[in-house]
């Protein structure tokens, strides 16, 4: 028998091919790996059953073709990640086949799509080198470099601190390092900047990844007080004058300043707006403001000055002395430009521009109003005792004085202060026009030429003259006008009254417009108003 090794091209096979032939040959393993080896197939393994079936076939002289081995390629597998930012390769080694090459893997990844700049060569390399691995990552996408979100930069703070200073005795007052801020209008507050956007990336095969949107919402819709300047659409100014907050992506202004409470926290507040305070004053701070004072709680010892009104929901604590004691030098007094309103006051001095407006009592105070003194008007015990009460047009109260005879002083109008106002108005006006006609006659005399010796005076000083005369002419006017305010105010002051609704006790005082009437026992409620020169109650017999 004679045995052929051949390769059938087609199915990738190597068959041993048996035939009858005149000389004897043996055929053993052997032979078959000498043959293989001799063809280029040295490492092939080939199934050692098959081997002793083509060996069997041969000792009994029975022709055959018998496949000795289904030759197997070296395969490559490339596996791209459904996002395409990651390639695995997977390397099968060749068993009898085509041998694994660099150029197959390679080409393997270039049907792929996988661009060649992503690739990882070194790994590519370990693999091939390796023959046989599954899944290694040769590849991965450029990711795209994020932007920079918007950013918002505060031009301002919403408050600061001082540095602190000792006084002529080296005490400090730590209650004035606190600050807030102010603004006025068109003030910087905020300045925006733009997002930047951010890098593309590239995933593996050749896509652009687009970056992540940079957020930019722009300046706060919730914004008040402040706008987007006209000439820089990313600087916010201010829009009004007031108290710059701080809030996300944005600053508004308020011209009134919250606080909770005004205390050791806040310290003492001096403010170009209005204040609102949630809860209390508390004892020794100092509050000025040039707007309105607005307090849901208590005023407790403490020194409190608006340029308006000032609204007291609970009530105010003084000390025991306050009574003595002057508006703007006492620890414990309240003074506002316009209306003062709350429900109590005890041992303060009050000091109204407006209107004084209390609820229950007015305990021991130094109170003054340059208009009215209300109590219990709209409801409430409406007491006025103890201490001194001022008013320029009228006090009206439910009860005046209490039933342990507490010494209380009310006093309404100022006619005879403005009286005396006035008359030294008219005395200084009279002097101006007495120097006025010397002055006019001086000139006449000059320009008339008579034969008169005027001294220093010259006929080139005449413009001077009546230089002094138009000047003291304006002053003059100046004068007048302050007579007729004092005179509007006299006409005002002649039906000033004190009203009482219920009673009046003993130990009271009521003067008016200078008269005087003091209570030495209890009196039914009345309107005491100025007749003449004395003081009469409307409801008394004439």
């Amino acid at each position: 028998m004679k045995l052929a090794i051949v390769l059938d091209e087609k199915t990738n096979t190597l068959y041993a091919d048996l035939t009858a032939c005149e000389e004897v040959s043996e055929i053993s393993s052997l032979s078959i790996r000498a043959q293989l080896e001799e063809m280029g197939y040295k490492n092939l393994k080939v199934d050692p059953k098959i081997v002793s079936e083509v060996c069997n076939s041969a000792r009994q002289n029975t022709p055959a073709k018998i496949a000795l081995k289904i030759l197997v390629d070296a395969a490559v597998e490339v596996s791209i990640s459904s996002d395409k930012r990651k390639v695995e390769l997977t390397l099968t080694p060749a068993d009898g086949g085509k041998a694994l090459t660099l150029e197959g893997i390679n080409n393997a990844l270039n049907q792929a799509g996988v661009v060649s700049e992503l690739r990882d060569s070194e790994k590519i390399t370990q693999c091939f080198e390796r023959k046989n691995v599954k899944g290694v990552c040769v590849a991965n996408a450029r990711l795209p470099l994020p932007g920079q979100d918007a950013q918002y930069e505060a031009l301002v703070d919403d408050e600061s601190y001082l540095t602190p200073q000792e006084d002529e005795d080296g005490v400090i007052d730590l209650l004035s390092l606190h600050q807030f801020t102010l603004v006025e209008p068109n003030t910087p507050l905020m300045r925006r900047i733009p997002a930047v956007e951010g890098t593309p990336g590239l995933n593996v095969t050749g896509e652009e990844i687009s970056p992540p949107p940079p957020k930019d919402p722009g300046f706060s819709k919730a914004i008040v007080g402040a706008l987007v300047s006209s000439d820089d659409p990313n600087l916010l100014v201010a829009q009004i004058k007031g108290h710059p907050i701080l809030i996300p992506n944005g600053v508004s202004v308020d011209p009134v300043l919250h606080v909770d409470n005004v205390d050791v926290k806040t310290g003492n507040i001096t403010f170009d707006g209005s204040l609102d305070v949630k809860g209390d004053i508390k004892a020794g701070m100092h509050v000025n403001v040039t707007g309105d004072i607005h307090v849901k709680g208590l005023v407790e010892r403490a020194w409190v000055k608006a340029k308006h009104d000032i609204v007291i929901k609970g009530g105010i604590f003084g000390s025991h002395n306050a009574a003595s004691r002057h508006p703007e030098e006492d620890e414990c007094s309240v003074v506002a430009g316009g209306n003062i309103e709350t429900k109590f006051a005890n041992q303060v001095v009050l000091h109204a521009g407006k209107d004084l407006v209390v609820k229950e009592y007015i305990g021991n105070c130094v109170s003054k109003a340059d208009a009215h003194i209300l109590l219990g008007q709209q409801g409430g015990k409406g007491a006025l005792f103890g201490g001194f009460a001022e008013a320029k047009l009228g006090v009206a109260v439910v009860r005046l004085g209490n039933d342990s005879y507490a010494e209380t002083r009310v006093s309404v109008g100022t006619v005879h202060a403005l009286f005396e106002k006035r008359l030294r108005a008219l005395q200084e006006l009279k002097t101006r026009q007495k120097e006025i006609d010397q002055l006019t006659m001086i000139i006449e005399k000059v320009e008339g030429g008579a034969p008169i010796k005027l001294g220093q005076i010259t006929v080139d000083k005449t413009t001077r003259i009546r230089n002094t005369i138009t000047a003291i002419t304006q002053k003059s006017d100046e004068i007048k006008a302050y007579i007729a305010k004092i005179e509007k105010l006299m006409a005002e002051q002649k039906n000033v009254f004190v009203s009482v609704t219920k009673a009046v006790y003993p130990n009271v005082e009521v003067v008016i417009n200078g008269a005087a009437k003091r209570f030495s026992e209890t009196n039914k409620g009345d309107t005491w108003r100025l007749k003449g020169s004395e003081i009469s109650g409307e409801k008394e017999k004439v």
